[in-house]
């Protein structure tokens, strides 16, 4: 995949996702019943394309900001960030380095994570 648009092809067509806008959104349902809404979009930085992940994980009150360095340290992808008044998790990939399993690898994984954050954070509410 070169491009976004190839990208955007495969999702649509790979999972049930929805264009909207730019984005194209992805939830990720687990057998326990929970779920995951995970976006993805394109960006342009350093005469390059980029696709970003991103996903949110809890209400800002809900995680003190050192407790989230160091939740950061643990992260095997992305990063966490606040973004309005809720922590997201965001991983950035360079689009033309970019292959199918590692794009859905990174899916999975910040979906994933971001649930189980949530779970705890969040006192078991399912809201992302």
């Amino acid at each position: 995949m070169t491009n976004y648009e190839q990208i955007k092809a495969f999702l649509l067509a790979k999972y049930r996702a929805e264009a909207s806008g730019e984005q194209v959104l992805i939830t990720f349902e687990y057998d326990d019943q929970r779920s995951q809404l995970l976006a993805i979009e394109s960006f342009s930085a350093m005469q390059n394309q980029w696709l970003c992940l991103r996903t949110r994980v809890c209400r800002r009150d809900s995680l003190p900001a050192e407790k989230a360095l160091i939740y950061n340290a643990q992260l095997v992808f992305g990063h966490l960030a606040l973004q309005d008044d809720h922590y997201v998790l965001i991983s950035n990939h360079m689009i033309a380095n970019l292959g199918k399993d590692e794009l859905q690898l990174a899916m999975r994984t910040m979906a994933q994570t971001a649930d189980e954050f949530e779970a705890a954070l969040e006192g078991g509410s399912d809201n992302f």
